[in-house]
């Protein structure tokens, strides 16, 4: 009979939750130039260890279940980074959300100088029309773009909402992001650009 509650999960949650938190509690001796104790990597280590095992020895164990859960308790806030680095390391898939279409994250970076750069230029396949000086917006024709563009000019971040200096409102649909500035695109100006794009596998 399978259990409740995934056991091989939980033990990757746990290893990796130790880690964190022995990272995290050497940085703040570190950071405060001061030494205090706490059990809490090695009680996660140990509780974790004491699970794979109970685990390889009877994986229909009932007692897993709440041993497994005492453990999830104990890695409390590290289990989303943990989750994260179990996506990153291959084990998870991400979904486009627009189509539930299995996809990767494509990058693609944009960088450019107003009026000098000569224009389209090619990202990711698609031609990217750059604006010319006086334009107050540009369209980046990539469908499925994640909700997330990075917009820099001259080496700053470009806020979303700001009256006294240029900001950069970001519209996204399907198929492309319309950027609409507060204030004319000018010569010389240096924008870059960057984000992610869900390519379906």
């Amino acid at each position: 009979m399978a259990l409740p509650v995934n056991i091989d999960l939980f033990i990757q949650y746990g290893e990796i939750s130790s880690y964190l938190a022995a990272s995290d509690f050497s940085r703040q001796r570190l950071l405060k130039g001061t030494t205090f104790r706490n059990e809490l990597p090695l009680l996660l280590s140990t509780v974790t260890d004491l699970v794979d095992w109970n685990n390889s020895r009877d994986s229909a164990d009932e007692t897993l279940v709440d041993t497994a859960n005492y453990q999830y308790q104990l890695c409390g806030k590290y289990i989303p980074k943990a989750k994260q680095i179990i996506a990153n390391m291959g084990q998870g898939t991400i979904v486009n959300p627009a189509t539930g279409a299995v996809s990767i994250l494509a990058p693609f970076y944009i960088e450019f100088y107003v009026g000098v750069t000569a224009s389209p230029i090619v990202v990711n396949g698609q031609n990217v029309t750059l604006p010319s000086v006086g334009d107050s917006s540009m369209i980046i024709p990539l469908t499925y773009i994640k909700q997330s563009l990075e917009i820099d000019l001259d080496g700053v971040n470009v806020p979303r909402v700001a009256m006294d200096r240029i900001a950069a409102n970001v519209t996204y649909t399907n198929n492309n992001a319309t950027i609409a500035v507060n204030q004319p695109f000018a010569l010389n100006q240096l924008w870059v650009i960057a984000g992610d794009q869900y390519q379906a596998i």
